[in-house]
């Protein structure tokens, strides 16, 4: 018996740097990813002797490679070539698309010559049948700037320098040497420091990276002369748009006259004096140049910036509505802007500065002039803004009188000033119904609905109106068979009042009735049952008489006895000859003969026979013979 497991063993190994397992169910961890043959040997021993039998099997593994990881130059410029490197345990293979199956390229590195904006390549690692999760390498694009074109200064003595430089792409570098040196500066223009002699900076233009081939030297050329002092000035300015032109100003110490320039080295003066008239165009930042000029020298050309800026478009409603009670939130804050509250159109002082206000407890209306307005810039006109204040009405007369079950209800209420609204919830969200008279679905119980007053879109408090449901009386009735054609019926509780339609025309009252029909047929019994309360209700059933037999010629089939059944007398027509009529009882005794002529005729029960049951007429005359039953009921 070997390793536990009866006459099997089990011997597994892994490759070099691993350990022999033992076991139906070996494990290991293995120290590193690394392709491996598994091998396994299989013995079965016998229980005495020598090994029996052993059988070996081997398995390949393999391992999954990692992501690959990216290390891209970045920017890539136009016209230089695009190094992606790579890495991964894996071997590397390069895609164009996420889901692409056929590969571009292989291994550690990509290059590409031809970029011409921003690029996405994916790549995954693949190691015999495992792979890595595909990962996309973004590799941004920059255009390589043209060399910079620069503009020189000549300047007086201890002034300042206005080197000025434009590229196609990036922003402008300034340098104190062609190569190293220390930067000075980023922008257009650079202002120098004040230059008792001539020095030269070098322009460089950078986009995100990609450079310019060569820097570009910019003199700034100084003369022996002194320079005057700068003017003064103000440096930043804010102009609204909408104001037309405005006047700068700058003033000299010396005296000297002053100069207005669009450039900032060079050019043409556009105005000779302390003020110069600017009219802005669009909304953005203006640079104008202004200097001091002995008639020699001019001092530095000093930099005005010129914020051009305009009022905010805010969409103000000319009215709005308050309902009375509630509180008004007015939020002009989604606006890039900011707002003035004030009294009247011509207001020095606003009443509020803000861009939110709450109005509360209000009768009746107020208005506002509301100034939007953005730094120095405010709108050319104040917007009269008016809030109404709307009473929502009170409700009042409301009726709501009881019904019966299985009906309607109508409930009436009426508003002093609004729509009368109904609701099934106290929420008010959804109304069921405008107006003052409000007809309820069939309701079998009590139910309350809500009525409110509203006035545009303020609503009342709202009051509830019960519409009460009387219960409807038991109108169920059983019935019993007594005879051929006789029926007893029976209501099944008590009530106060009880009708019986009987479905061959005739009606009976009481909790239970007993009836002869006179004829065969199917008939609908209606019991009609009014309760205590006054509400009513009816079932119907549906019984059969059969049984009924008389004999009679064709032309003797028109009589008609009635009322049936009866209490008292009976009336007998249709009577065509000379015929006489035996009244017999239950035992076939004749109780009395009555002669009978054509004429309408009488028969006087009552005073004949005492007790309740039925009883035959049979008639007899020349031409035929008919039997007929009646049904007699004491009281």
């Amino acid at each position: 018996i070997g390793y536990n497991l009866g006459e099997y063993s089990y011997y597994w190994y892994y490759g070099f740097g691993t350990s022999t397992q033992y076991g139906e169910n070996a494990k290991i961890k293995l120290p590193n990813p690394q392709n491996r043959t598994a091998r396994l040997v299989t013995t079965m021993y016998g229980y005495k002797g020598p090994i029996s039998c052993r059988d070996t099997a081997f398995q390949d593994i393999s391992y999954k490679p990692t992501d690959v990881v990216f290390n891209v130059d970045t920017p890539i410029c136009s016209g230089d070539e695009a190094v992606i490197e790579a890495s991964s345990n894996g071997s590397i293979y390069w895609y164009n698309s996420f889901n692409a199956s056929a590969p571009i390229d292989s291994g550690n590195v990509l290059v590409n010559s031809n970029l011409t904006s921003n690029k996405i390549y994916y790549a995954k690692a693949i190691n015999e049948d495992c792979a890595s999760n595909t990962t996309a390498a973004y590799v941004p694009f920059a255009n390589k700037p043209t060399l910079p074109i620069v503009s020189d200064d000549s300047i007086c003595l201890n002034a300042q320098a206005n080197l000025s430089a434009i590229s196609d792409y990036g922003q402008i570098y300034w340098w104190s040497e062609p190569v190293g040196g220390e930067l000075l500066h980023i922008g257009n223009v650079y202002v120098t420091d004040v230059l008792n002699q001539s020095k030269t900076y070098f322009a460089e233009a950078d986009n995100r990276g990609c450079k310019s081939t060569i820097r570009i030297a910019c003199n700034a050329n100084v003369n022996a002369n002194n320079a005057p002092m700068d003017p003064t000035t103000i440096l930043d300015s804010i102009v609204c748009l909408h104001d037309g032109s405005v006047s700068l100003t700058a003033t000299s110490s010396s005296n000297d006259s002053i100069r207005w320039f669009n450039t900032p080295s060079g050019g043409t003066a556009v105005a000779e004096q302390n003020t110069y008239s600017f009219s802005p165009k669009n909304i953005g930042t203006s640079f104008v140049y202004v200097e001091a000029y002995d008639g020699t020298c001019a001092s530095t050309r000093v930099q005005k910036r010129i914020r051009v800026w305009n009022f905010p478009s805010v969409s103000i409603a000319a009215k709005d509505t308050l309902c009375q009670g509630d509180t008004l939130h007015i939020n002009y804050s989604p606006y890039t802007s900011s707002m003035r509250w004030y009294a009247t159109a011509n207001d020095a002082m606003p009443l509020y500065d803000t861009n939110n206000l709450k109005v509360f407890d209000i009768n009746d209306a107020v208005t506002y002039f509301l100034e939007p307005y953005s730094n120095v810039c405010k709108d050319t006109m104040r917007h009269m803004l008016t809030i109404q204040s709307l009473n929502p009405g009170t409700i009042s007369e409301i009726t709501n009188d009881p019904i019966c079950g299985n009906s309607t209800a109508i409930l009436t209420a009426k508003s002093d000033n609004g729509d009368v609204v109904w609701f099934t919830t106290e929420d008010l969200i959804n109304p069921i119904w405008t107006g003052e008279e409000f007809t309820t679905p069939i309701l079998n119980a009590t139910k309350s609905y809500q009525v409110a007053s509203e006035n545009i879109q303020c609503i009342s408090e709202q009051t509830k109106v019960t519409a009460t449901v009387k219960e409807l009386p038991n109108a169920g009735f059983n019935y019993q068979v007594n005879d051929i054609a006789n029926f007893t019926f029976e209501a099944s509780s008590n009530g106060s009042n009880y009708n019986w339609d009987m479905g061959d025309g005739t009606s009976q009252t009481g909790k239970s009735v007993t009836y002869q029909y006179s004829e065969n047929g199917s008939y609908n019994v209606v019991l009609t049952t009014t309760g205590g309360n006054d509400c009513t209700n009816n079932t119907s059933r549906t019984v059969k008489v059969a049984g009924i037999t008389s004999t009679y010629r064709p032309s003797e089939n028109n009589i008609v006895i009635w009322p049936n059944p009866t209490s008292g007398n009976i009336q007998i027509k249709g009577i065509t000859s000379n015929t006489t009529a035996y009244l017999v009882n239950r035992l076939g005794q004749i109780i009395t003969i009555e002669k009978l002529s054509q004429s309408q005729n009488k028969i006087r029960l009552s005073d004949l026979v005492s007790s309740s049951g039925i009883y035959s007429i049979h008639l007899v005359s020349e031409k035929s013979t008919s039997t007929h039953r009646i049904l007699y009921r004491v009281y």
